[in-house]
């Protein structure tokens, strides 16, 4: 099963359902390829909540480091939630960001596939 630890088994099932539904395959090869679209996007969705869990550990860090700062004698709790601070560099972020491109790559490739299957089937 695609649904890891910390993932919703029931809010997994309603998306490939809905999504079945909607790419509406006619033949056993279009509901391969709608199966395989439907855990390239579940597996971007992961990516893209990972990223963001990674982009929120590296501002905490970057937080704590300047919210203490005196200002006219008292401790400001300000905080920076500022993107462009985030060191892009990072290699952990480097690799997310190229898993999510492949992914992408790899979903716009199936979506293609399975239109060009439909095409082919309605053109029989």
């Amino acid at each position: 099963m695609i649904v890891i630890q910390g993932e919703n088994k029931q809010e997994f099932i309603k998306f490939a359902l809905k999504t079945l539904k909607e790419l509406g395959y006619q033949t056993e090869i279009e509901k391969g390829l709608c199966e395989e679209y439907i855990f390239l996007r579940w597996k971007l969705r992961r990516a893209i909540k990972h990223e963001r869990d990674v982009l929120s550990e590296q501002n905490r860090r970057l937080t704590d480091l300047e919210r203490i700062k005196i200002e006219n004698g008292r401790i400001s709790g300000r905080r920076v939630r500022n993107i462009e601070r985030i060191d892009m560099s990072d290699p952990s972020v480097i690799n997310l960001i190229q898993q999510q491109h492949e992914l992408e790559k790899r979903i716009n490739k199936t979506l293609d596939r399975i239109r060009d299957e439909q095409r082919i089937n309605t053109e029989k």
